[in-house]
């Protein structure tokens, strides 16, 4: 009576041993696939309910897409509504640990795209800034409560740092005022007005002058030094009556040689973080 082992032969194991190689490869590769396609895929609404209350000026509902690509319809910053937000993250270069996004804002009176990117010390970069925007938001910088700014404000490839608090570090961008206007008391017009910021390390200087195509002469500068600012812009009539001669009655003060004087200065407040 002959027995067989019951222990597995040599021959055996020579055979498994490729098996079982070529098994394990093939797990790790789909394991491999189904993290990118996770990662690729994952819900935008699914990451602002993990990671939201991180950036709590920051509001965003109707919540769209993949934490790559997606949109938002309500689009808000400290709780100033702005419109429909649109974004593309690239995946490659959050790999090099480097945070880039192209953002896309389209609301009433504002388009705004631009290409903003995280720096290590906290800072925030945005560069190739485009858009347009209702002469009203200038309404806060004028500080003329009897008159609403009007017109189109438009910058093209402008570039500025903000630091951890939204503070302006380093400026480069040239902003056009079209159809520069103010209405409230008065309704006038004042033709087309170009601002140009630059600057670096928290200190920024503006110009701002007309393009003569309207019956008021502007002139000035602004200052910016850290958190203080100054302005100082003369505004002359063209002509000696008109919409533009009674609006400037509600602007800066009289000058003995013609004309009126602005002068804005302050102190940009930093609101406090919430808790």
């Amino acid at each position: 009576m002959t027995y067989k082992s019951a222990l597995p032969s040599r021959e055996h194991h020579k055979d498994s041993a490729p098996l079982m190689k070529r098994w394990f490869l093939l797990t790790v590769v789909f394991l491999i696939a189904l993290t990118v396609v996770v990662a690729i895929t994952f819900p935008a609404a699914v990451a602002w309910r993990w990671w939201g209350a991180q950036a709590p000026d920051i509001g965003l509902q109707g919540i769209n897409g993949t934490l790559w690509s997606g949109e938002a319809g309500r689009f808000s910053v400290r709780g100033q509504q702005l419109g429909r937000l649109t974004w593309t993250i690239s995946p490659w270069r959050l790999w090099k640990r480097e945070l880039t996004a192209r953002l896309a804002v389209d609301g009433p009176g504002v388009k705004l795209a631009g290409t903003i990117r995280k720096l290590d010390d906290g800072s925030t970069a945005i560069t190739e800034l485009d858009g347009e925007a209702q002469g009203s938001w200038l309404g806060p910088a004028l500080a003329i409560p009897v008159l609403e700014p009007t017109g189109r404000l438009g910058v093209v490839d402008g570039s500025l740092r903000l630091d951890k608090n939204g503070l302006p570090r380093d400026v480069d961008l040239t902003m056009v005022w079209h159809e520069a206007g103010v209405r409230g008391q008065v309704v006038a017009r004042f033709g087309t007005i170009t601002i140009v910021a630059r600057g670096n390390d928290g200190r920024i200087g503006m110009t701002i002058e007309d393009a003569g195509d309207g019956e008021l002469e502007v002139r000035g500068k602004v200052d910016l030094d850290q958190r203080n600012y100054r302005s100082e812009i003369v505004l002359a009539p063209r002509t000696t009556e008109g919409p533009v001669v009674e609006a400037l009655k509600w602007i800066g003060a009289a000058r003995p040689e013609g004309g009126r004087l602005l002068l804005i200065e302050g102190q940009i407040l930093i609101p406090e973080k919430r808790q």
